[in-house]
């Protein structure tokens, strides 16, 4: 999934197969957005983590 080039499976599937392929694609968004705000969330720690010791150094001097 996590090298895929689609976000979803299609649909084409025969009928006993449509809810796992629900499930499939369910679990793929999920994943998707859950690594988004890993993402966003690491950024805003790396941000503050470098500009804290260069905003103590300014009070400092």
């Amino acid at each position: 999934m996590a090298e895929a080039k689609r976000d979803n499976l299609d649909n084409d599937y025969p009928m006993e197969l449509q809810e796992v392929t629900k499930a499939v694609n369910r679990l793929s968004r999920i994943s998707h957005d859950q690594k988004g705000r890993y993402r966003h969330a690491n950024g805003r720690f790396s941000h503050r983590f470098k500009n804290s010791p260069r905003s103590n150094q300014c009070v400092i001097r």
